[in-house]
C-alpha cells in the first residue's frame, strides 16, 4: 500500500488515485494507477491519456491535481522518474509499477 506519510491527507494517495482512475475509466479515458517507491515511502498517482491527443499524458495527484507529463508514454519507470524529478525532487526514487493495469 502507498504511504504518503508526508502529505496532509495521510496515506490517502492510493485510495484517491483508485477513485480517480475509476472515474476516468467510466468516461472511457485510458488510465492506470502508478505506485512510486521512494527510499522512505510509496506514493500513488493516476495517469491518463486523452483520446484526442495520445502523445500527451497527465498525472493526477491529491496535492497538485492534474499535471502534464512530458515525455509521455506508458512506461512505469520513465513516468515514475519523471514524476519524482518534477514533483517530489527531495525523495530518492527507487522504482515504479502499475498497481492497476492500464485500460
Amino acid at each position: 500500500m502507498a504511504g504518503c506519510a508526508h502529505l496532509p491527507q495521510n496515506k490517502s494517495c492510493l485510495p484517491e488515485a483508485l477513485m480517480m482512475n475509476e472515474g476516468l475509466k467510466a468516461k472511457n479515458i485510458k488510465s492506470g494507477v502508478l505506485v512510486i517507491q521512494y527510499s522512505d515511502e510509496r506514493h500513488a498517482i493516476c495517469c491518463y491519456e486523452l483520446k484526442n491527443n495520445k502523445n500527451k499524458g497527465y498525472a493526477w495527484d491529491i496535492n497538485w491535481g492534474s499535471v502534464p507529463l512530458k515525455p509521455w508514454g506508458w512506461d512505469a519507470d520513465v513516468t515514475g522518474r519523471q514524476w519524482s524529478v518534477g514533483w517530489m525532487p527531495s525523495k530518492t526514487y527507487e522504482k515504479a509499477w502499475w498497481e492497476v493495469p492500464i485500460e
